[in-house]
């Protein structure tokens, strides 16, 4: 989003000074293709970040998720092996 924000001011910036001289039609593109240009890197490596962080939480998850999975059927073979799944309900 910081991105974003900070190529807005730039392009409403263009705006207002080109409004106040009367440039080529080449000056008035010059810096919006450069800023689009440096828009669109800087949101890609900000997406790149992005992606790279959420994959250290979903490998985190996987982790997690495998863990307590292996965990739930050791339990319940455990209690299975030693007959605790016999106990009556309500004793």
């Amino acid at each position: 989003m910081k991105t974003i924000r900070r190529y807005q001011a730039l392009i409403a910036d263009v705006s207002i000074t080109s409004s106040l001289t009367s440039p080529t039609l080449l000056d008035l593109l010059q810096p919006t293709l450069t800023s689009n240009r440096d828009f669109s890197k800087d949101l890609l490596k900000d997406a790149k970040a992005a992606r790279d962080h959420n994959e250290k939480y979903a490998q985190l998850a996987k982790w997690i998720g495998a863990g307590l999975y292996t965990l739930g059927w050791s339990l319940t073979l455990f209690s299975r092996m030693f007959g605790l799944g016999d106990i009556p309900e309500g004793e």
